[in-house]
C-alpha cells in the first residue's frame, strides 16, 4: 500500500511549477523529434545513427539493434502500484 501522505505529496508535486516546467520541456523535445504517440523512443545505438521508434512491442528490435539481450516479458511479475 502507498501511504496517504506520499499520495498527497505526489499529487501536490504534480500540480507544482517544477513538474509543469519539465512536462513542457519534454513535450517540446517530443515535438522536435517527431514523436507521434506514446511510447515514442529515440534510440541511440553505439556507432549507428539514432532512430525514432514507437510502441512497446519494439523492445525486442531495439535490443537487437543495440546488440543487447532481450529476455521478453515476464508475465509472472506483479506491479507494486
Amino acid at each position: 500500500d502507498i501511504p496517504d501522505s506520499l499520495v498527497a505529496k505526489l499529487l501536490n508535486d504534480a500540480n507544482g511549477t517544477v513538474v509543469k516546467a519539465q512536462l513542457k520541456q519534454n513535450t517540446e523535445e517530443a515535438v522536435e523529434v517527431g514523436a507521434y504517440g506514446s511510447p515514442t523512443m529515440v534510440v541511440h545505438p553505439d556507432g549507428k545513427d539514432s532512430f525514432l521508434t514507437f510502441g512497446s512491442d519494439r523492445f525486442e528490435q531495439i535490443a537487437f539493434v543495440c546488440n543487447k539481450p532481450y529476455y521478453g516479458v515476464n508475465m509472472q511479475l506483479k506491479s507494486h502500484l
